[in-house]
C-alpha cells in the first residue's frame, strides 16, 4: 500500500510545499499550516510511493469534497468513485473542475509530479493534507506510476 522510501522531515516536507507545490493550482495556503501543526516531535515523517491502484481502490483516504451543491466525494467513498463522477458530470464549472484540468494538461506536458502530503489517523485511515486534485487528474490520465507522497505517521 504506502512504500516508505526514507525518513524525512517536518522541515523538508515545508521545504518541498513552498518550492514545488504551494504554486500549483490544487495547493493552498492552509497546506502549509497543516503541516506545521504535525511537528517532528508527534510525527515521523516519510517520504514514500503510493501506487495508483491503492489509493484509487481503497477507502483508506479519509475525504469530504463539495462544491458548489456537487459532492466530487462523499466520506468513506473509494477515490475512483470520484473519478467515475467526475466523468460523468460533464460541463462541471467549478474551481474545483479547474485545478482538475490545469493539473491533467500539466501531466501531459511532463509538468506535474509533484507530491501529495498526508497524515497517518490510524494503521487503516490517511487524512489528505495536499493533493487531492492532483490524485484525481493522475488517475484520470490513466497513469500507472506511483505517486510520491509526504506521509506524516503519528509516534507511538
Amino acid at each position: 500500500m504506502i512504500k516508505k522510501l526514507k525518513r524525512s522531515s517536518q522541515t523538508e516536507a515545508l521545504k518541498v510545499i513552498e518550492e514545488e507545490v504551494h504554486h500549483l493550482p490544487d495547493s493552498k495556503p492552509h497546506s502549509v499550516r497543516k503541516v506545521l501543526q504535525r511537528p517532528d516531535d508527534q510525527f515521523d515523517w516519510y517520504l514514500c510511493e503510493i501506487a495508483p491502484k491503492d489509493f484509487a481502490e481503497t477507502s483508506w483516504v479519509e475525504l469530504y469534497h463539495h462544491h458548489d451543491g456537487f459532492d466530487l466525494m462523499k466520506p468513506g467513498e473509494k477515490l475512483r468513485t470520484a473519478v467515475d463522477r467526475y466523468q460523468q458530470t460533464p460541463n462541471l464549472d467549478n474551481p474545483c473542475s479547474a485545478r482538475i484540468e490545469a493539473i491533467r494538461r500539466a501531466i501531459r506536458e511532463g509538468k506535474d509530479e509533484a507530491p501529495i502530503f498526508f497524515e497517518e489517523k490510524s494503521s487503516k485511515l490517511l487524512d489528505h493534507i495536499d493533493g487531492f486534485h492532483r490524485e484525481l487528474a493522475w488517475l484520470l490520465e490513466n497513469k500507472t506510476a506511483p505517486l510520491t507522497a509526504y506521509v506524516a505517521f503519528a509516534k507511538s
